[in-house]
C-alpha cells in the first residue's frame, strides 16, 4: 500500500522567497504555509521524484547539557543518506498522523518517540520551528523541506534506544570538525547552530538577557532577536548566548 505524504508546492515556497541553505526567518513561510491549498498529501513514490513538490520533514536537534544527539545514517533510513553523520532527528509526514491541520505536530511528536523515546504528551511542550532548511543541490534535497527544531533536556542525558551508534557531542567539539563526514541538512545547520541554540544575548551593562533568534540582519554577522518582554534588537551575532 502506497505511503501518502505530506508535501508542499513548489510555487508556494518560491512565492514567499526559495533560497539556498537555511533560513531564520520562518515567519512568512509558515503563516503562507499553512492553511493552504498548496499543503497537501500526495503519494511518496511519485513525491521522490517531483521536483514540484516538497515533502515536508521535521527536523530536531536535540541538545543537553551542551552537547548535541549525533547518529549515523544506516541501512534502514533513506539509503542515499546511509553512512553519513546527522545531527537531526526527523521523517515524513502521512495521513496516519491526522488532517492537514493537525499532522504536521502529531508527526513531530511521533518522530520524536519512535526515534528516541520521548513522549510529549508526559514531558513538555513541542519546540517551535527554529528555522527551515533547503538544499536544492542534491538529490534528496530537491524534493524536500526540512523545518529545524531544537529539543532541551536539562537533566540526565536520555537514553537513545533507536539510533545507529547515538553519541552526545559537545557543542565546541562539533563546531571545530569538518562537514564532510554529515549528511547535507546538518552540514546546513552545523553552520548555524550559535545561532540555532541561542537562548539568551549579552547586552552588557543589562547583562545576559533571554531572546530568541528572529531572522540573520541584512548586515553581516549581526541579527534580529526578540527578547522575553517581546522587544526586537539587533545584535552581533558575538553577542549571542
Amino acid at each position: 500500500m502506497s505511503e501518502n505524504v505530506l508535501v508542499v508546492h513548489r510555487r508556494l515556497f518560491d512565492k514567499v522567497g526559495s533560497f539556498q541553505g537555511i533560513c531564520l526567518g520562518v515567519a512568512d513561510y509558515l503563516g503562507a504555509m499553512w492553511g493552504s491549498s498548496d499543503i497537501f498529501f500526495h503519494p511518496r513514490e511519485k513525491a521522490e521524484t517531483d521536483f514540484f513538490l516538497k515533502q515536508i520533514i521535521p527536523y530536531v536537534l536535540v541538545e543537553c547539557n551542551g552537547k548535541i544527539l549525533r547518529y549515523r545514517r544506516d541501512k534502514e533510513g533513506e539509503r542515499r543518506l546511509e553512512g553519513f553523520y546527522s545531527i537531526g532527528i526527523g521523517g515524513h509526514i502521512n495521513t496516519t498522523d491526522g488532517a492537514i491541520n493537525e499532522c504536521y505536530f502529531n508527526g513531530l511528536a511521533r518522530e520524536l518517540r519512535e526515534e528516541i523515546g520521548f513522549n510529549i504528551t508526559e514531558n513538555s511542550t513541542l519546540p517551535r520551528v527554529s528555522a527551515i532548511v533547503n538544499d536544492d543541490n542534491t538529490e534528496v534535497g530537491a524534493v524536500h523541506l526540512g523545518m529545524v527544531h531544537v529539543l532541551r533536556f536539562r537533566d540526565a542525558i536520555p537514553r537513545i534506544p533507536n539510533l545507529s551508534l547515538p553519541e552526545w557531542v559537545p557543542t565546541n567539539e562539533l563546531l571545530k570538525e569538518k562537514v564532510s563526514a554529515y549528511e547535507p541538512w546538518s552540514k546546513i545547520c552545523l553552520l548555524k547552530l550559535p545561532l540555532l541554540l541561542c537562548q539568551q544575548v549579552d547586552l552588557g551593562d543589562r547583562g545576559l538577557v533571554p531572546a530568541e533568534i528572529i531572522r540573520e540582519s541584512d548586515i553581516p554577522g549581526m541579527c534580529v532577536c526578540q527578547t522575553s518582554d517581546g522587544k526586537r534588537i539587533t545584535v552581533h551575532q558575538q553577542q549571542l548566548r
